[in-house]
């Protein structure tokens, strides 16, 4: 049942992302062979000349790019509203009753809304990615030479940086930024799924109107306990390396107990507090 609840979900998201997807695709796919036609025939882009069509050729990259970053919001947008969207519908309104009919546990349910959440919100940064990389081949392809000088330029610079962060403790604050980082959006995630539930259990006439407060009210609160970790540090006055290290560990533990108190909140509601009259 697991896995015919998620092919629901999916379907019931994919619908109107997949088709962005494939339009960002296409535009990001349009745009690299405009890189490449410029960099092997034409040349307006390298062109040294103020000529008319170097123009055009510019202003037609930027405003391209433009709607690719605009295409590319919407996007992630669009997967967010819609993931929202089918948490509140699923449980909080007349599909409820089918939802809470089906021979599926409560964990069961909020597994397929917590899994479908990860894995557009995956899928969205893998065609981002993807998207990325095709335009980039287009550069390369286009405009070789070029590229090879701003890549030693970057490596140059990307070294010195490395030079200047590492420290004592080695990759150890890299690591553990990444790793409070993740946790972090996890957490973001799980808060976002209770904050409605919770807004739906308060107001039970306006459900929709109670779970936008609610977002708002908890969001607001996680905000000031967030800022507790910089706190901490700036309190003890903890040097750079050591800092970073403790403001990490301390962003993981406070995450991982949000995630666990989230979640169970959030099976409390729907087993306890639910009324969908």
């Amino acid at each position: 049942m697991f896995i015919k609840g998620m092919k629901y979900e999916f379907r019931a998201v994919a619908r109107i992302v997949l088709p962005m997807f494939i339009v960002f695709l296409c535009a990001a796919m349009i745009m690299s062979l405009g890189f490449i036609l410029d960099g092997r025939v034409l040349h307006f882009l390298e062109s040294n000349e103020n000529n008319v069509l170097s123009a055009l050729a510019g202003i037609a990259v930027v405003i391209f790019a433009l709607g690719l970053i605009f295409l590319l919001v919407a996007i992630n947008i669009a997967v967010s509203v819609l993931i929202i969207y089918r948490f509140y519908v699923s449980f909080f309104t007349d599909e409820g009753y089918l939802t809470f009919t089906l021979p599926l546990t409560i964990d069961c349910h909020l597994m397929i809304k917590i899994f479908s959440m990860f894995l557009w919100s995956l899928l969205s940064l893998v065609v981002t990615f993807v998207g990325l990389l095709i335009i980039l081949g287009g550069v390369a392809i286009g405009y070789t030479d070029a590229l090879k000088e701003f890549w030693t330029e970057f490596q140059y610079i990307f070294e010195m940086m490395w030079i200047s962060y590492k420290t004592e403790f080695g990759a150890a604050p890299l690591l553990l930024g990444i790793i409070s980082l993740i946790v972090t959006s996890v957490f973001q995630s799980f808060l976002l799924y209770f904050s409605i539930a919770l807004g739906c259990m308060i107001f039970k006439k306006h459900r929709l109107l109670g779970a936008i407060i609610s977002i708002f009210c908890v969001d607001t609160i996680y905000s000031v306990f967030a800022s507790f970790s910089s706190s901490i540090v700036t309190i003890f006055g903890l040097v750079s390396g050591v800092a970073f290290i403790v403001a990490s560990v301390i962003s993981i533990v406070l995450s991982v107990i949000g995630i666990i108190a989230a979640y169970c909140a959030m099976k409390y509601i729907l087993e306890r507090k639910l009324n969908l009259d």
